[in-house]
């Protein structure tokens, strides 16, 4: 929800790989994050799946100050990186990410304009009872992933368990032949 803190970039890179994204991807399977928060999950695929460098969007490095710093060959790289994510865009899956929280949402499409992603991911604003795969994704399985909340305290973790036998159910009756990958701090 909106009080959890966001997902770190790397730990989200991390997941998706374990979660066999990459491979997902390479076939035409779509990623859907029904919960989806600030957004990082889909944002980081997208970012993976283009075969984007990391950090291509950063402006400084401390490197770029050294005395053995070489911009000529560094300008080359950041111009060959440029034109692979140029290129990976182009065959993007698609990526959707929802969350009941409209904030949330808000905050996920305020940031694809920062990262290069505006118009590449789709960010709505759906309850998870009603998550199904994006009419985009008919034709391939793809990947669920969802980091859902797990809860600090035991009045919290009794409102949990419906909410986790829920996932359960709507994997099972909507995402048949899809992966899926839950990441929680919730044993």
């Amino acid at each position: 929800g909106a009080g959890e803190a966001p997902l770190k970039e790397n730990l989200a890179a991390a997941i998706l790989m374990r979660a066999g994204w990459p491979e997902v991807a390479r076939r035409g399977g779509g990623l859907i994050d029904p919960m989806t928060g600030s957004g990082t999950l889909p944002m980081e695929a997208a970012l993976m799946a283009s075969d984007s460098a990391p950090s291509l969007f950063r402006e400084y490095f401390g490197f770029l100050n050294w005395n053995g710093h070489r911009a000529e060959i560094w300008e080359r790289l950041l111009k060959e990186a440029g034109e692979r994510k140029s290129a990976g865009m182009k065959k993007l899956p698609p990526i959707v990410g929802y969350d009941s929280d409209s904030r949330g949402v808000k905050n996920a499409v305020v940031s694809l304009e920062r990262v290069g992603l505006k118009g590449f991911i789709h960010f709505e604003r759906r309850e998870f009872a009603s998550c199904v795969p994006h009419p985009k994704m008919k034709d391939v399985p793809g990947l669920v992933v969802l980091n859902p909340p797990y809860g600090e305290r035991l009045g919290e973790l009794r409102e949990l368990r419906p909410l986790y036998a829920n996932i359960g159910r709507r994997l099972k009756e909507h995402f048949r032949g899809w992966r899926a990958s839950l990441f929680t701090g919730n044993v």
